[in-house]
């Protein structure tokens, strides 16, 4: 899945699930132009949505000073900040570039949704954020799922402080 831009409010409303009862999350990126840290970190989000085959998850991105009117609505004050919407309210958020705190989001979303198979498609070794801190919470958030089965991920995975259940 790619990152989309918003632009208007009613965009931006539709995006993140005002008046749905879909069972999908938002992840919506607010940056700016002339933020180094934004830079820094859009090709990890990019990466991110690039990668997610959830299905239940679409990534965008607001340029809050084209955008004025979603970033006062959002209520944003810092950049890059990340938001989590899931039927048109905020559940989670991440102010700052921080690769790993990126990943928690998102993995934040994969196990609201119970997507039992995600971690296999993931591939925690080959994504640009990893370390004990990535893998570790992982496995805390996926406790009642299996680790993957191959000795690659699985051998990672125990190096780190994850056995597999």
């Amino acid at each position: 899945m790619s990152v989309a831009p918003l632009v208007t409010l009613e965009e931006f409303h539709k995006a993140i699930g005002r008046d749905s009862d879909a069972d999908s999350f938002a992840i919506v990126d607010f940056w700016a132009e002339w933020c180094g840290p934004c830079k820094m970190i859009s090709p990890i989000f990019e990466k991110l949505a690039a990668e997610d085959q959830s299905g239940k998850v679409k990534y965008y991105k607001v340029d809050v000073d084209a955008a004025r009117d979603i970033a006062s609505e959002a209520g944003i004050s810092a950049m890059p900040t990340f938001i989590v919407y899931k039927q048109g309210s905020p559940v989670d958020s991440l102010k700052g570039a921080s690769p790993d705190g990126l990943m928690m989001i998102q993995v934040s979303c994969v196990r609201w949704l119970g997507v039992k198979d995600y971690m296999v498609r993931l591939q925690i070794q080959n994504t640009l954020v990893s370390g004990p801190l990535v893998v570790q919470t992982f496995c805390a958030l996926t406790a009642t799922l299996h680790c993957p089965e191959t000795k690659t991920k699985t051998d990672k995975m125990s190096q780190q402080g994850c056995e597999p259940s």
